[in-house]
């Protein structure tokens, strides 16, 4: 399962870098990306069941169906974070998983979070 997500990794290590966001902590991008997907808590939003405090690992970073609110803003949904040609980023080149982290911007004209 690790290579299945190595690229959506490498690109929020690639995002991470862009805007500055915490501190290197791994030789390779994939281990980097590793690491940022841990301490950031990407699974929170992005993995099913996990606001229902069972997280579907089977599912892992594939979407959730529960949303939280934000005032003034609507109501978000974590999208498919997974390489999924049709539902996630599979189409999406690194360049645009990274804009779409650090800006919000996405190919797909959703808006998206930003890092902190």
């Amino acid at each position: 399962m690790e290579s299945v997500y190595s690229s959506v990794i490498a690109a929020v290590s690639l995002a991470a870098t862009l805007a500055n966001c915490g501190v290197y902590a791994a030789e390779t991008e994939v281990e980097r990306g590793k690491y940022l997907v841990s301490v950031i808590p990407c699974t929170d939003c992005h993995t099913p069941g996990t606001f229902l405090g069972k997280a579907d690992t089977k599912r892992y970073l594939a979407g959730s169906e529960v949303g939280f609110e934000v005032p003034g803003l609507g109501v978000f949904y974590g999208p498919n974070l997974t390489p999924d040609d049709e539902t996630g980023l599979g189409k999406w080149t690194k360049e645009q998983i990274a804009s779409a982290i650090t800006t919000g911007e996405r190919p797909d004209a959703f808006l998206h979070h930003r890092c902190p």
